[in-house]
């Protein structure tokens, strides 16, 4: 998920060069961005964690 983020910030960097300092615009999309793959890694990781704790069968 990661990967994702870094490949739309690179995107971004070629698209305005050094002067993606003055785009808010796009660097607020990007920390959307980067804040909903954290929680949708978080959410993944905590499941994860909770089949480990309870079995599977307890956490369908």
């Amino acid at each position: 998920m990661r990967n994702l983020f870094l490949l739309n910030a690179g995107l971004v960097y070629e698209a305005f060069g050094s002067s993606i300092v003055h785009e808010q615009e796009t660097l607020m999309k990007l920390a959307d961005l980067a804040i909903a793959l954290s929680a949708a890694e978080s959410a993944v990781y905590r499941t994860y964690k909770a089949i480990l704790r309870n079995g599977e069968e307890k956490e369908e």
